[in-house]
């Protein structure tokens, strides 16, 4: 097996966490099961859409690349790349129900077929405008309100895709599609009735069990301090009586946790479960294979005196399955 090394800081942001995220990509072959199209009069005469792209500043006229095809039952929002790599492929599904097993990502029938077709590459910071039909229905006949993205990097492997859940398109004009810091893949808009800016990342967050904010290590400090008890002022004919001094039990310094202990707790874990835990934190360095018999990643997560090694899942996220001992 042909092993890869990648410093940490790019192992990181590759692993797209995602569990909402970041995992293979779908059979491109497959026929499109979404009617991608565009009314080319739809919401022009609209007063709040005109007023979006002044306050935006996005001129649809000089964007040049498109998903999908017009037609008169559709309606269109830009996407925006700022996840700092270029797209290469681009697919899209209505949200899975719940009648609907919205785990299979790995079917092509899902996805449908690649809305680039190798045309162009969507650099950073680049436009595309997302054609889409507006009266798409889904399995059980209802109207389709959300969909899902799912893109490919170039030049990457289909195990570093990523994936944006449950993305209302009706109200936006565009979606913005970046990572955190972590990794974790996210679409940034603004809503056209409020004009207040949101994004998905809480969504993505709890759907791979990671808190959306540290708790207070403030919380359990209190003061030692009291205010003292005032005395008696000695008698000025007699010597004062020294008070006695103790000396002040002092308790010993805790003893750190051995991180690969608090590691081994996460086995049968997310990997990134056990990374936002402060006793682990990230590692120094890692590497993966590729199990021939599955095409599942492995990875080997190396920390001062021991190393983690985790296995994808059908997700993309990464499961802790042990820790080994430098």
């Amino acid at each position: 097996m042909k092993k890869k090394y990648i410093p940490l800081y790019v192992g990181i942001l590759l692993l797209c966490f995602s569990l909402s995220s970041c995992g293979k990509k779908k059979d491109q072959e497959e026929t499109a099961s979404i009617d991608q199209t565009v009314d080319t009069t739809a919401d022009a005469s609209s007063g709040d859409v005109v007023t979006m792209q002044q306050d935006k500043g996005i001129d649809k006229s000089k964007i040049t690349k498109y998903l999908g095809t017009k037609s008169t039952d559709s309606a269109e929002v830009v996407i925006t790349n700022r996840t700092g790599r270029e797209i290469s492929e681009f697919y899209m599904r209505p949200t899975p129900t719940n009648s609907e097993d919205s785990e299979e990502d790995y079917d092509g029938d899902s996805w449908g077929a690649d809305l680039i077709q190798e045309n162009f590459t969507l650099k950073d910071q680049e436009q595309a405008l997302l054609y889409y039909n507006k009266n798409n229905t889904n399995s059980t006949g209802s109207k389709v309100v959300k969909y899902d993205f799912q893109i490919a990097y170039k030049d990457m492997e289909p195990s570093m895709n990523c994936f944006f859940r449950e993305l209302d398109l009706s109200i936006t004009e565009e979606y913005i599609l970046r990572l955190d810091d972590s990794g974790i893949p996210y679409a940034q808009y603004t809503n056209t009735v409020t004009k207040k800016q949101d994004s998905t990342l809480s969504a993505a967050k709890a759907r791979m069990g990671i808190e959306d904010s540290e708790e207070d290590g403030d919380s359990d400090s209190t003061s030692s301090e009291t205010t003292p008890t005032p005395t008696q002022a000695p008698n000025a004919s007699t010597e004062p009586t020294p008070a006695p001094t103790d000396e002040p039990d002092i308790a010993p310094p805790d003893e750190p946790e051995d991180p690969s202990s608090a590691a081994s707790e996460y086995v049968g874990k997310t990997l990134d479960q056990m990374i936002s835990d402060g006793r682990v934190g990230s590692p120094p360095s890692m590497e993966y294979d590729e199990d021939e018999s599955t095409g599942r990643r492995i990875g080997y997560y190396y920390y001062d005196g021991f190393t983690v090694y985790t296995t994808q899942n059908d997700d993309g996220s990464e499961t802790v399955t042990a820790v080994y001992s430098n």
